[in-house]
Formats: structure tokens, C-alpha cells, sequence
């Protein structure tokens, strides 16, 4: 492994043991040499995956797009999969600090693009976003976690989540795109494919 791979291996470790994660760097470095970085999963106020394969060639790709549309990439070190949002997580906040989460050690494989814009409390909002091919595979993981921490009893699973990837938005910062919640789920009926 390179230096460079190393020192960046060393630095994620750090942050995830600034969450209350109990990684050490050596968890990380024992990855097969040429197996890409691995994938993270982290708790900050979402739980989320960091992926190892971020879609970066997809965000280039539908760069032009993006212009015409007004549209803003969001960078590639926020690129994420929302597993759990902060508002069903945050009355358990206490009891999961410090918990290990277990890694998702599955391939991420992207499907479809889509673009959706929705209205309403927080305004206009426009995000671009791929879908994940295996949901039941980040579901079933998911469910995983939940156990792992203590709270597979509780019904926290936001059924109607579709995994994906913000690619952009109006702004491109993760909080501005087209959000996901029980009462206005994401569905890809109401999205359009690029």
C-alpha cells in the first residue's frame, strides 16, 4: 500500500474514532492490496455509508446536465448513503456513543440516475441522485446494524427508504436535496431518469 493510501487510511480511522467509534487504523490497513478504499459506516447524527467507490465518474459524466439545470455537484468527500436519519436516531444518541457499528462489507453497485424536484416547507428543491441496485441488500445490512446496537426491538427502519446517492443539487451541500421522510417518501415513480 502507498504511503499516500496509507495516510489517508490513518486519517479516516481518526475520524471515526472522533464519532465513538472504536476503529483502530490497523482495522482499515488490512485491506487486500489493490481492493480500492473500503467502505465506511459512520454515526453523525444520520447513520450513513461513506462509500469505497464513490460514483465521481457519474457526477462527471452528467456535468453538462448539471449546468443547464442550475445544478451544483456535491463534493466527493460528502458523498453518502442515508441509511437512518438524525430524527429517528437522535432519542437513542446517548446509548449508541461509543457503540462499534459493523462496516458494510457488500459491493456497492449504482443503478439508474434521477433527477426529482419537490416543494414545500423548506422550498424548491432539486437534487439529482442515483439509485442503489441491491435495496434489500442495504435493508437486510441495515437491520444488521440495528441489532448490533441494541435496537433491533425498536421499529426504526424507515421502510419506505430508497437507498441512494445525492449526486447534486441547487446548492451542493447535502442538506439542501430533495430529503426523504415517511411522510413524503422518495419514490422513483415520481422521479425523472436521466
Amino acid at each position: 500500500m502507498t504511503s499516500g493510501i496509507s495516510n489517508k487510511i490513518i486519517a479516516l480511522a481518526k475520524v471515526l474514532r472522533g464519532f465513538g467509534l472504536r476503529k483502530e487504523a490497523s482495522d482499515l490497513e488490512s485491506l487486500p492490496e489493490g481492493s480500492g478504499s473500503p467502505n465506511v459506516t459512520t454515526l453523525s447524527g444520520i447513520l450513513k455509508i461513506m462509500p469505497g467507490n464513490p460514483p465521481t465518474d457519474l457526477q462527471d459524466k452528467l456535468s453538462d446536465y448539471f449546468e443547464r439545470h442550475g445544478l451544483v455537484k456535491i463534493p466527493k468527500d460528502r458523498l453518502h448513503i442515508t441509511l437512518l436519519h438524525q430524527d429517528v436516531l437522535k432519542p437513542y444518541a446517548k446509548e449508541l456513543k461509543g457503540k462499534e457499528i459493523p462496516q458494510y462489507t457488500g459491493n456497492i453497485e449504482y443503478g439508474q440516475v434521477y433527477s426529482i424536484k419537490r416543494s414545500g416547507d423548506k422550498g424548491d428543491r432539486e437534487s439529482v441522485f442515483v439509485a442503489l441496485e441491491d435495496q434489500g441488500a442495504i435493508a437486510k445490512y441495515v437491520e444488521e446494524v440495528l441489532e448490533a446496537l441494541g435496537l433491533e426491538e425498536k421499529d426504526l427502519r424507515e421502510k419506505s427508504r430508497k437507498y441512494h446517492i445525492s449526486l447534486a443539487n441547487k446548492t451542493g451541500t447535502t442538506d439542501q436535496s430533495v430529503g426523504h421522510s415517511e411522510a413524503s417518501p422518495m419514490t422513483i415513480e415520481e422521479s425523472d431518469p436521466i
